[in-house]
């Protein structure tokens, strides 16, 4: 049978290489030739294990997802390296989770942290749950960090699952979008894990950052590491907020599309 997938692989490769993309080519070299044809001749949305790394794990064909695990695997976050030693043992949030891979990345880099993964969606969570199955010293909360409490609506902008974006009830009119799932909407105090203790927060949350940069400033400035991606799309004036709140802190842009925040 090992042979026969070797075969197909080999004569699927020598057809089809002349007619794949640039990034398909990558996915093959990535996760192999006959993974990457189901996820992309597969139903929308058919869950599937690849492997990326060593590391087993569940994606959605056709959607980001696969793109998502490959950035968290290639170095998305390796800005991080080196700002607080390996054997930091306090805890490291990830607010807008997603499929789990920014916290496999996280627990890569820091071993020893408490990880806090935040994510909003249910459908998300069903599929970070599996890939985070094996991650101890790992708390998962279902919710949207927005810097207030309470129940706040979750929906989706036309970007599929990987650009939900949760804003306050009164304010869901104002997206025009589908409305997917009413979810608790959180500030840092609601995590019950102390800012003070807090060494790094990776915030990709789709807008929710103006919410928290907004309420919860104080507690953002406990915090030594913030490294975050910005939606001003979503949510004009994010950036804004963000360059405000490091006024008296050091700003750093990545080389992806993320910037650090950092306490001097």
């Amino acid at each position: 049978m090992f042979g026969s997938q070797t075969l197909v692989a080999t004569l699927l490769n020598l057809r089809w290489r002349m007619h794949i993309s640039p990034v398909g080519r990558k996915e093959i070299a990535t996760i192999g030739i006959l993974a990457w044809m189901r996820y992309k001749h597969s139903q929308p949305k058919t869950v599937m294990k690849i492997r990326i790394g060593g590391t087993k794990l569940k994606v959605r064909s056709r959607t980001h997802d696969l793109e998502v695990a490959m950035t968290s695997h290639g170095g998305e976050l390796d800005s991080l390296e080196g700002l607080l030693p390996r054997e930091f043992a306090g805890t490291v949030i990830d607010a807008g989770g997603y499929i789990g891979t920014a916290s496999l990345a996280l627990r890569r880099l820091f071993p020893r942290a408490k990880i806090v993964c935040i994510e909003p969606s249910s459908e998300n969570l069903k599929i970070l749950r599996y890939n985070l199955r094996n991650e101890t010293n790992l708390e998962i909360i279902h919710g949207a960090l927005m810097g207030q409490s309470g129940d706040v609506q979750l929906s989706d902008r036309g970007t599929g699952e990987w650009g939900y974006s949760a804003s306050p009830l009164a304010d869901s009119s104002r997206l025009k979008t589908e409305l997917l799932e009413t979810v608790p909407g959180l500030s840092l105090s609601d995590l019950d894990v102390g800012s003070e203790n807090v060494g790094v927060l990776k915030l990709d949350i789709e807008g929710g950052e103006m919410g928290l940069l907004t309420d919860d400033k104080k507690g953002l400035n406990q915090i030594p590491i913030i490294i975050a991606e910005l939606h001003d799309d979503v949510v004009p004036g994010c950036s804004e907020a963000f360059f405000g709140l490091s006024a008296s802190r050091q700003l750093v842009a990545t080389p992806g599309e993320k910037w650090l925040s950092l306490s001097r």
